[in-house]
């Protein structure tokens, strides 16, 4: 692993959609930034499927089927690095019949609360 020094870096998340970045199957790294990414920094109610569905700060909600195709791959490895992951101390994840909830752990660490609360 390459020494780096202390320190933050900011970039705004519409970043991470550039055509660039995302034209390739993804890596563990990637995928773990994409999480950090697209997690909620605030608390938010979506509807998934007719399903309301309240996220709090740091959490997202992804079927393991969309990641897959996101990321370009098959649905067990997305699994296995949604387990990984958690086993880390990473992510913690529970999967019901629509979808699946990922929190970031340590989430303000990755990310800062610099919006208002709505």
């Amino acid at each position: 692993m390459t020494d780096l020094p202390s320190g933050l870096i900011t970039l705004p998340k519409n970043y991470f959609s550039d055509e660039w970045l995302n034209d390739r199957s993804a890596t563990k790294k990637s995928a773990l930034l994409d999480l950090i990414t697209w997690a909620n920094d605030r608390r938010r109610e979506i509807v998934v499927k007719g399903q309301h569905t309240k996220l709090e700060r740091g959490q997202l909600a992804y079927s393991m089927v969309t990641l897959a195709k996101i990321w370009l791959w098959d649905r067990q490895r997305v699994s296995d690095f949604l387990i990984e992951a958690q086993s880390e101390g990473k992510i913690t994840f529970r999967t019901n019949n629509i979808t699946t909830i990922i929190t970031i752990l340590d989430y303000t660490v990755w990310n800062n609360d610099t919006s208002p609360e709505n």
